[in-house]
């Protein structure tokens, strides 16, 4: 008993991975101009499939840097499967970092922590932290001898950009 091949060894991880996940990223939209200090601005995303080029989603937002102690992100979109109008709104607080300037972080809707980015996952309404998902880092769920062959390919990467 417990040998090579019993238990779990060979079964492929259950544990949902950011992969397949639709995200809002802080630092991209700071860079993009969405979020800037003391600006209210409004647009909207679209993910587009890789294979066919269509639009599988499409999400419009406000952002409200006015107030510096009551600034947000507001999120508004229709669930096309249920047809569920969601609208909320997600805080957004600032840092002062030592080497200068603001940075912005998300407060998620859920958990109340500073985060960086937030998920939707399949059949979920709401962009929250990857906590409450339980979402994992696909190299979280390889063992030992995956990571570190998955190394080794990433330096080959690095040096010559081929293998």
């Amino acid at each position: 008993m417990g040998g090579m091949g019993s238990g779990n060894y060979f079964r492929c991880s259950t544990k949902p991975t950011l992969d397949g996940c639709r995200f809002i990223d802080i630092n991209a939209m700071v860079r993009q101009g969405v979020i800037r200090e003391g600006h209210l601005r409004s647009g909207s995303w679209r993910w587009v499939s890789a294979d066919t080029g269509e639009e599988t989603s499409n999400v419009s937002y406000q952002c409200d840097t006015l107030d510096k102690g009551n600034s947000y992100l507001r999120l508004f979109y229709t669930i096309t499967s249920t047809g569920e109008k969601i609208d909320y709104k997600i805080p957004l607080v600032r840092t002062y970092p030592p080497y200068g300037g603001v940075r912005f972080w998300f407060i998620c809707p859920k958990t109340g922590k500073r985060v960086g980015k937030l998920y939707l996952i399949s059949g979920s309404h709401y962009f929250l932290s990857r906590h409450v998902y339980r979402i994992h880092y696909a190299s979280q769920t390889h063992d030992r001898i995956t990571r570190s062959i998955d190394k080794k390919w990433k330096l080959m990467r690095k040096v010559d950009g081929e293998y």
